[in-house]
């Protein structure tokens, strides 16, 4: 089943389906690598990247979902899963960045 959203994702996940495709989330994982690739990020580095925000995002869907009937709980679990990334975003940053020499000739 396709999920446009999250909100729709947590609809079919309270009917029962557990087989759900997310609409946009391939481009937006797409996009994201592109643009990083684009900035001269390298492949390693991008890829590594990807994974990291693509794990949070899947802990973070899963977290919302547990406490998606209580509003002031999913803003709270939100807002602390978002946090986690920030700081691993932060430490992977501490990582020297190595440059891609093709980048600038990638059109994607």
């Amino acid at each position: 089943m396709r999920a446009r959203n999250r909100v729709h994702y947590f609809r079919l996940r309270d009917l029962g389906i557990r087989a759900i495709f997310r609409e946009t989330f391939p481009s937006s994982i797409e996009m994201g690598r592109t643009a990083l690739l684009r900035l001269g990020i390298s492949g390693t580095a991008t890829e590594r990247t990807m994974a990291a925000f693509r794990i949070h995002d899947e802990e973070l869907l899963d977290a919302q979902y547990a406490v998606h009937h209580d509003e002031a709980q999913l803003i709270q679990t939100t807002k602390e899963v978002s946090e986690q990334l920030r700081e691993v975003f932060e430490a992977d940053s501490a990582a020297p960045i190595v440059p891609d020499s093709g980048a600038s000739s990638r059109d994607g």
